[in-house]
Parts: structure tokens; sequence; C-alpha cells
């Protein structure tokens, strides 16, 4: 892998023209979508789909959103993992394979689980919409938005797996054995790790709205129980990446702070022992300075707050308390 420049995945290798930026291309496909779809269900007359305009507004927000977000989250995982590396490998050569072999198993199709939890989640959608009766009557406008539900399902599927990798892969990180200079906590690296996750869960959250959105749009209704069963269950992802990635750091930080305690300690047992055998001022002041340290090693924090992580706790959090409520009104509902 060319280490000054990011690989070329999923979203952005289908693109038939290199020259037209990722994001470009997939607003094009969402215009698309939309024109596609206007067309179909006015040459068929379908009335059940005529008067959804907001949902398929929505489906073709989702067409660009899906394949934009994830590419860019795929940048954003690259660039932040190449700024710490060199906290956590000591190895350049080894870190590259590392985070080429991690990149793909996060955002491609070429983990076998990515590809299980995409179809799983694919199939699972395409069916409870279609058990639950199309809207529809006409045998063309039926395959097309069957084949296009579905297709967006599986990149939903997707996200669900990257949710799932993201945490295994700071989870891993974690475990290694962080190489940070003295008494320089919070670390840069450290800090833009926790935005990574912060802005990845904000995202996430963005996504699981515009559902709530289409559920409420779409021909079934919110309350359909359907729709209130995928909506409850996609609705603690984002909190979940929220608060395991928050916690992760938290071990991290809490590891690096503990390591930095040790080196400290170790220097105030010598002192005090020194100073045990005899007396001095000048090792009394050395040894009183160590313990200052100590002491402020100790205030420093060890979980990751900032102005990011908080506000994506709150966004996350209330999607999740919002999901509750939506399934307590439907059961008070005469």
């Amino acid at each position: 892998m060319d280490v000054n420049k990011r690989p070329v995945y999923t979203y952005e290798r289908i693109i038939p023209f290199k020259s037209i930026p990722y994001w470009v291309f997939w607003i094009g496909i969402g215009i698309l979508a939309f024109s596609s779809s206007e067309i179909i269900v006015r040459a068929y007359n379908e009335k059940g789909f005529l008067p959804f305009l907001a949902l398929r507004c929505i489906m073709s927000i989702v067409w660009a959103g899906f394949p934009i977000t994830l590419t860019w989250l795929s940048h954003g995982f690259f660039d932040t993992m190449r700024f710490a590396s060199d906290i956590f490998w000591s190895d350049a050569a080894e870190f590259e394979d590392w985070l080429e072999r991690r990149q793909k198993r996060i955002f491609t199709f070429q983990s076998g689980f990515s590809k299980l939890i995409a179809l799983i989640v694919g199939i699972s959608v395409t069916a409870t919409y279609s058990l639950g009766g199309l809207p529809l009557h006409n045998t063309l406008p039926i395959i097309y938005f069957v084949i296009t539900g579905t297709l967006l399902s599986i990149m939903g599927g997707q996200t669900v797996y990257i949710i799932f990798d993201l945490l295994a892969t700071l989870a891993e990180l974690t475990r290694k054995d962080a190489h940070i200079p003295f008494f320089r906590i919070p670390h840069p690296a450290i800090t833009r790790l926790q935005n990574y996750y912060a802005v990845a869960a904000l995202i996430m959250t963005a996504g699981y709205i515009s559902l709530i959105v289409a559920g409420w749009q779409s021909p079934y209704g919110l309350f359909n129980p359907g729709v209130i069963t995928w909506l409850s269950i996609l609705a603690f992802f984002p909190l979940a990446l929220f608060i395991l990635s928050s916690y992760q750091i938290h071990l991290l930080m809490s590891k690096i702070k503990q390591s930095q305690l040790e080196m400290v300690n170790k220097q105030i047992q010598s002192l005090f022992q020194k100073n045990a055998r005899k007396s001095g001022t000048k090792t009394y002041d050395q040894l009183e300075k160590a313990m200052t340290i100590q002491t402020k090693i100790q205030s420093l924090p060890e979980w990751p707050l900032s102005f990011a992580s908080i506000f994506s706790f709150l966004i996350t959090a209330a999607t999740a308390i919002i999901q509750i409520i939506i399934p307590l009104v439907n059961a008070l509902r005469p």
C-alpha cells in the first residue's frame, strides 16, 4: 500500500469515471433514483406510492448518503489510524500491513462476516415489508422497489457490521501498549481517536433518524409492528457505538495514566529509601517534587470528555429514548 495515499474501496471502485469525486457520483445516483421512481409510479399510476413523495425523497437521499458516509468513514479511519500509529506501533511496516488488512475487513465486503450480516439484514428487512404487503399493483414497480429496497437494506446491514468491527478494532488498540510521552495526557492521537468515534456515532444517529422519518412517511406508518420492530432493534446501535467506544478509550487513558504513575512512584520509592538512610534537604526536596508530580498525574482525566463526545452522547441517547417512547405511545393508543 502506498503510505502517502488512501486506498480506494468499495463505493469508489465501482465509479466508472475515476476523475469524478465519489460524492458527486453518488449524489447523481440519488437524483437518478428519485427520477426513476417518479417515472415508474406515474407511468403506472401507482396510487399506493404517488402520495408518498417524502418517502421517495428519503430513499433517494439514502442512495447517496450511504456510499458517501461509508467512504468518508473509511477515509477518516485511515487518517486517524495513521495519526495514532506512532503511539501503538514501533514498526512502520507492521502498522501499514495491519492498516491495509483492517481497513479492507471493516469497509469492504471481503470479510465473510460482513457479507453474512449485510445479507441477513437485507433479506430480513425486505421480507418484513414484502410480507406486510406492498401498496403496488403492477409488476415493474413491484420489482423496482423490491430490488432498490433490498440493496438499501444490504447497505444498512453493512453499516451494522462496520459498527461491530470499529468497536472490535478499538478494543484491540486498547490492549496494546501505548507509548505516550511522559505527562502528555490527553495525547492528541487519543483525542483524535475519540473524536472519530464520536462523529461516527453522530453519523449513525443521523442515519437512524432518516429511518424514523422514512417509517413515518411510508405506506405502513410508524406504528406498524414490522417498522417498530426494526426501529427498536436499530435504535441502540449508535448509542452502543458511543458508549462502548468511550469506555474503551477510558480504559486506554487509565492504562496510560497508571503506567506513568508507576514510573513516578518508582522514583518516589527510591528517593524515600535514600532519604530514610541519610536525611538531607536535597533528597527531601526531590522527594517532595516527585510526590507533587504524582499528585498532578493522579488528577489527570481518565474519561474522554469533549464537546464532540458530549454532543454525541446527548443526540444518541435522545434517539434511543424516542424509540422507547414510540411503542409506548402505540400501546396507549385507543
